[in-house]
Order: structure tokens, then sequence, then C-alpha cells
């Protein structure tokens, strides 16, 4: 005889009391990596397209910013694999909760996927004498054309800034927001420097659903669906 365990975990009501007490983002635990490791991944936009009489069309941009989707069913190699999958379902409570997740496709500063980060990978800022604080992004470019994309879950202890092309360690990385900030009684850095960057980097995600339905039976293990989509958070 096989054994079939069919796991279903409908949405929960939870009291008003322990949603105030509850946080809506785990900072500290990241999605299992080894899972992660073998999902698929797509890139969106979204994009009117309207077809005129003549046969020309005219587009209409409704996203100024990429939306990332993952499924990570295919990591699922084993009950261990399983067993954590579960868990951090469980413990999330299914889309309630956001987390980290490392997309091996796309997680670091440089250019081409694989090649060490440097502290002049990506061009962060200018400075003008004033400014203290910048944010965190990764340029996408193809010829003319080039997207930022703004980086919110840096990876801690793998910022590192430079200043015209000298690494200054004068700064400080919020890994919860992406800002790098000079402390008030430092200088600031003089108006015309160059401030750029190197760092690895998380996708902030949540489980898309709330219904997560597994198998035991060997032959189907990993063949199902575990939806995940990046989170817009607000800019900080």
């Amino acid at each position: 005889m096989k054994w079939v365990l069919l796991c279903s975990i409908p949405s929960i009501e939870v009291k008003s009391k322990l949603v105030k007490n509850m946080i809506d983002f785990l900072e500290a635990h990241r999605f299992p990596d080894n899972i992660g490791f073998h999902s698929t991944s797509s890139t969106e936009f979204k994009t009117d397209v309207m077809v005129l009489n003549n046969g020309f069309e005219q587009r209409n941009a409704k996203w100024s910013h990429s939306l990332h989707r993952y499924d990570v069913a295919s990591g699922i190699k084993n009950e261990v694999d399983l067993s954590a999958i579960l868990h951090f379902f469980n413990s999330v409570r299914g889309r309630f909760i956001g987390f980290r997740f490392k997309d091996w496709l796309d997680y670091a500063s440089a250019s081409l996927l694989g090649k060490p980060t440097t502290a002049m990978d990506q061009l962060i800022g200018v400075g003008d004498g004033q400014q203290r604080e910048f944010l965190l992004t990764k340029t996408y470019q193809a010829g003319v054309l080039s997207h930022v994309r703004r980086i919110q879950k840096p990876v801690e202890n793998t910022v590192v800034i430079a200043v015209n092309g000298k690494i200054d360690s004068r700064f400080t990385v919020n890994t919860a927001n992406g800002v790098v900030a000079l402390p008030e009684d430092d200088e600031p850095p003089e108006s015309g420097s160059l401030i750029t960057a190197g760092f690895e980097f998380d996708v902030p995600c949540r489980f898309d659903t709330d219904l997560l339905q597994m198998s035991l039976q060997s032959p189907i293990l990993g063949q199902f669906t575990v939806p995940l989509i990046e989170m817009r958070l607000t800019i900080a």
C-alpha cells in the first residue's frame, strides 16, 4: 500500500489583537536557499497595447518598475525540503507576512551573473556637498536604454561604498530599506563626487497563495505549484 499525504492549508482569520502585534515582514530569516536555487523565475511589466484601424499601434507603460514572480516547487527534492516549506508557509501564514528571497539569477550588483562584486559596480549618486543619504540601486542597460531598480533588501555585510573610486568605510547601511548614510559628524561627499556601490541583495517576497497543496507520493514530489510574488514596498 502506498500512503499519500495531501496537505491543504486554508486562510486563517486572525484576531485583530494578534494582528496588531505581528510583524508584516520577516527580516531575519530568508527563504531556504537550497529550495530557491531550483526555482523558476519570471520578470513582468504591464503595457497597454492598442492596435489602430490602420494596423499601427500605440503603447502605454502602466508600470514604471518590473515585478518578479517565482515558483519554488521544483526545488522540493525530498521530505526534508517538503518539511521546510511547510514550516515556512505556516510561520508566515500564507500571503500574510513577507520575507527575503534570493533570486539566484539576479542577486548581486555586478553586471554579469557570477562576476565578483566591486565597490564600483553601480553608480548610486553624485555628491552635492550636502547629501549624506543615498539609495542602493541597480541599473540594467541595453544600448542607450536603461532601467533603474531600487534595491531595498541588501544582504548584511556585503555592501561596499566608494567615493570617486576609493572605498569609504564611514557609510552605514540599513539592510531593511537599502539606504546608505554618513554619520552627522562626517563631511558629506564633495560636489561632483561619484558615489558607487557593490552589494548582494534579496527580493522582498510573499507567498502568492493562502492554499498549499502537496503530496508525499514520490512520482509527483515537487510537481505542484508553490508561487511567490515580489512585494512592492513603500519607497524609503
